[in-house]
């Protein structure tokens, strides 16, 4: 292997010496600051589109972990085309048999009430809420 001869080292403006014609370290450095920025102006977009899109549900879903609110937004929309509840697992409440549970995971629970025109999706619960609900402590409101 050939040495490396110290006069032909060059200084760069950055302020570093180094072998070559140009400074790689600084021009990685600039593709990589253009490369976040584009990276976080998608995020900025991804995460508004995100936020728009609450408004077109039919159940308050914010503050739900992401894969429950992409869960619950595709039982509403099989509901809202027809699919019963009982293809969920759904099952009616003893004491107001109006009420329908429908599993969204192990741990959160759709809420909705039985109506002449069909299903009426009240709120997704975690299982505190719900257990509160399911032994009828507390009101649904």
């Amino acid at each position: 292997m050939g040495r490396r001869c110290r006069k032909h080292k060059k200084w760069f403006s950055c302020g570093h010496q180094d072998l070559g014609k140009t400074c790689h370290p600084y021009a990685s450095k600039a593709m990589d600051s253009q490369t976040q920025q584009r990276d976080d102006e998608q995020k900025r977009q991804h995460r508004q589109q995100w936020q728009q899109a609450f408004a077109h549900d039919s159940v308050d879903l914010t503050g739900l972990p992401t894969h429950i609110v992409l869960k619950a937004r595709k039982i509403l929309q099989e509901l809202s085309a027809g699919k019963g509840y009982y293809q969920f697992q759904g099952k009616r409440f003893r004491f107001d048999r109006t009420l329908i549970s429908i599993p969204v995971t192990y741990s959160y629970r759709l809420l909705c009430r039985e109506q002449k025109d069909g299903l009426l999706p009240l709120k997704v619960l975690s299982h505190e809420q719900y257990n509160a609900i399911a032994r009828n402590r507390v009101a649904i409101g």
